[in-house]
């Protein structure tokens, strides 16, 4: 029975583009939860249809930091959208749920989670989460609706879109209609988002120009912008859908937390930005989107730049990861012997091992029998639906827990690597073994380990070294 809840709310302050990564990742990922459930605080009329256009259920609560929603509801998986409700509000709801999962834009806020997700360009500190937190961090785990993904190429006009969010909150279209009132070589489309409040002056003023064209929250923004030439906008969701759709940007950020989000992709030449919203007046607006526009070599990198930063498997993988099923582990014993040993000499193993050559049963059980004699040396096995998967393994030394993983081929490519080392973790801490570093030794090449042990808080020190500090 997998039933999931999703905490997250939209106003005119935060925005509606919370609610609507929530509802691109539920829309793809009903299919693996019995119900999903939207959870808001005093939900707007237009919250309300949205959640009822995608076909999913709606709990109102009447208390920003209430609870009381996982009494009332048994959630398996509970996500949390949200940047009111801080670590003491997940430290409450994770005990009372199997997984909590929080998505974030932030990089350096304290969270008590069981999953993380910060779908930016931006570096995460493990320090900041629980030791056995899985971490889904960057492009890769960006949230695409499936209608982008699905778009069909059409073909580019001379027309500018300018959207800057759903709120807006510094008015920066407001700008924008003053710096380009003259400009009359293009076709601008202002877009008001739900929450705006200067809509109506914004319309007023569209109306007066008749290069000027008035759109007020419109569904097909995708299927709009795929037709422009450029587009200027914040840092916000829509900027990382123009980057995987490949239009040039120019861009205004409106909040804080976008500054470091429009620099990665500034530095990687992806956009153009202008700065942020406190620096740039209508006159630096006129006359650096004119150098924007006219630079067609530019724009060109742009495009070019762009088609190596996403490549919208995010929802799959994240999906994938929340649903992976949950591992066991117990303390080997010899007659696991053989079993490891089998794991152990697999070509796939040994290609990504310090040691590739093949070993020779007689020589791997003296030394099976010695390590689990040795009170140095800890090894579990990894199982799930009581099914061996995987052998970990702890070798102690001066710097700390020397770890050392490979599963069963059967099961390699299901995500499990990950599982294992944080439920290594746990059992370490129920075990009483609390060393200050783990430590693990992963070759240049061998890319599918270095994503597992990321995802589980390690850092690469050096070439081949990864460590994870434990608090």
């Amino acid at each position: 029975m997998n039933h999931l809840g999703i905490r997250v709310d939209a106003s005119a302050t935060i925005g509606i583009g919370h609610l609507f990564r929530c509802l691109n990742f539920a829309n793809y990922a009903r299919k693996n939860f019995e119900t999903i459930t939207f959870i808001a605080h005093t939900p707007s009329d237009f919250y309300r249809e949205k959640v009822k256009e995608y076909g999913f259920e709606l709990q109102t609560i009447m208390e920003q930091d209430d609870l009381e929603f996982l009494s009332a509801q048994s959630y398996d998986f509970v996500i949390k959208d949200h940047y009111t409700l801080d670590d003491k509000w997940e430290k409450n709801a994770r005990a009372k749920t199997t997984k909590l999962i929080v998505i974030d834009d932030c990089a350096h806020k304290n969270h008590k989670c069981d999953i993380y997700i910060n779908q930016n360009p931006v570096t995460i500190t493990p320090s900041n989460l629980p030791n056995d937190c899985m971490i889904l961090s960057g492009l890769r785990y960006a949230i695409l609706p499936e209608t982008l993904l699905n778009l069909i190429n059409k073909p580019i006009n001379n027309d500018i879109l300018i959207s800057l969010g759903g709120s807006d909150p510094t008015n920066e279209l407001q700008k924008c209609l003053t710096a380009f009132k003259d400009m009359d070589t293009f076709q601008f489309h202002f877009i008001a988002g739900k929450e705006n409040l200067n809509a109506h002056e914004i319309k007023k003023s569209c109306a007066k120009i008749s290069h000027f064209t008035y759109h007020h929250f419109i569904d097909n923004i995708h299927e709009l912008a795929a037709t422009m030439r450029a587009c200027i906008t914040a840092g916000g969701t829509l900027l990382r859908e123009l980057i995987y759709m490949q239009t040039p940007c120019y861009l205004i950020t409106n909040h804080d937390n976008q500054i470091p989000i429009a620099d990665y992709f500034k530095s990687q030449n992806a956009v153009f930005y202008a700065g942020h919203h406190n620096t740039i007046s209508t006159d630096d607006i006129k006359t650096s989107f004119r150098n924007f526009i006219n630079n067609e070599s530019a724009l060109k990198a742009y495009k070019q730049n762009m088609t190596c930063l996403l490549d919208g498997k995010g929802l799959p993988r994240i999906t994938k990861v929340i649903t992976t099923p949950s591992i066991q582990l117990n303390p080997a014993t010899m007659s696991h012997c053989k079993v490891v040993y089998d794991w152990r000499n697999h070509p796939t193993t040994r290609q990504h091992s310090s040691n590739s050559t093949e070993i020779i049963l007689t020589t791997h059980n003296k030394w099976f029998e010695r390590k689990l004699n040795d009170n140095q040396s800890h090894i579990f096995i990894a199982q799930t639906n009581n099914a061996d998967i995987g052998v970990l393994r702890y070798d102690a030394s001066k710097h700390g827990l020397t770890v050392s993983l490979y599963l069963s081929s059967d099961y390699h490519g299901y995500g499990y690597g990950t599982v294992i080392l944080l439920a290594g973790i746990k059992t370490l801490k129920k075990n009483g073994l609390t060393p200050t570093t783990l430590i693990a030794k992963i070759l240049e090449d061998n890319k599918a380990s270095q994503n597992a042990f990321k995802k589980a808080g390690f850092v690469q020190v050096s070439k081949d070294n990864w460590k994870k500090d434990l608090l």
